[in-house]
């Protein structure tokens, strides 16, 4: 009696199988590709256009350093025209009450754009000041006022040369600006040391960089700790990049940049269209397979 089985059953048998195991492996490489589409989108569109916002704040802040710079420059030019004139070291040597009068005025501080000014004779010591009557000066001391600018008249004394720099003023950032007082004919030696002061507070310090389309805050250092370079990190939607504005005896505030991350978001937008395109694409050619393998025969 013969028992082998035709070779048509056989084919039968094993023909479900086969395709189960082919639609298994379809699913399985349709998914990892979509996958591997995805993953590849995300991790190299995102990251590049990540650099690419980090490195825009990083240039705002960079041009908010030369906006604070200009400032700086000014100052020192301001200082170094008044340190020569034979009034003001006059002044400097006997104390001239009417010379004070009509000189060291709030009048002509606003027409040079400052607030304070300090006058130190040739052995440091200060010999007037004035400042104008603000919220940020009501408890400035003579004391106060040579502690924030030692280290600033000291580089002017060595170098000979008007100096500028921002100075921690009682936790309020201050621009000053130095020059050795020599008269009109410039003779050395030196009869003390001008300087000049400009307050540098946030609301003057963001409107200024609103003007050049940046948005920038001024941060002083009671308000924060300090880090050395710029540091950066994201929210939802902006790239905020944080830039130390260094001074003689460290850094005294920090520069806060906030810009919309404009390139994340278009990487981010181009990441969720693949995704929806390679979910679809997947769902599609898997009915197909699935069609084409176990679907109902005729």
């Amino acid at each position: 009696m013969n028992t082998d089985y035709p070779p048509s059953v056989e084919l039968r048998g094993a023909e479900p199988r086969d395709t189960k195991k082919i639609f298994v492996l379809l699913v399985a490489l349709v998914a990892s590709t979509a996958a591997g589409i995805v993953i590849a989108v995300w991790f190299f569109f995102v990251p590049a256009a990540n650099r690419l916002d980090t490195d825009a704040a990083i240039d705002q802040a960079v041009v908010c350093q030369a906006m604070i710079s200009d400032h700086l420059a000014r100052l020192r030019a301001t200082a170094l025209d008044w340190a020569n004139w034979d009034d003001l070291e006059n002044h400097a040597r006997a104390p001239d009450a009417t010379f004070r009068e009509e000189s060291f005025t709030a009048e002509a501080l606003r027409n040079l754009g400052l607030h304070g000014v300090a006058l130190f004779n040739a052995e440091g010591q200060l010999v007037d000041y004035f400042m104008e009557d603000e919220a940020h000066f009501a408890e400035c001391t003579p004391q106060c006022i040579a502690e924030a600018t030692a280290s600033l008249r000291e580089r002017s004394v060595r170098s000979g040369e008007a100096e500028a720099a921002p100075v921690n003023f009682r936790n309020t950032v201050m621009l000053a600006g130095t020059a050795p007082v020599h008269g009109n004919d410039l003779a050395p030696p030196s009869s003390g040391q001008l300087v000049f002061l400009r307050l540098l507070t946030d609301g003057h310090f963001s409107l200024e960089a609103e003007k050049r389309g940046i948005r920038a805050t001024l941060i002083p250092p009671a308000v924060t700790v300090i880090s050395s370079g710029p540091r950066w990190h994201e929210t939802w939607g902006h790239v905020v990049v944080t830039q130390a504005l260094p001074g003689l005896d460290g850094d005294v505030a920090q520069i806060e940049v906030t810009r919309e991350a404009a390139h994340v978001n278009l990487a981010r937008e181009a990441f969720f269209r693949t995704a929806f395109a390679a979910v679809v694409i997947s769902l599609v050619l898997v009915g197909l397979g699935h069609h084409a393998l176990i679907g109902p025969r005729p």
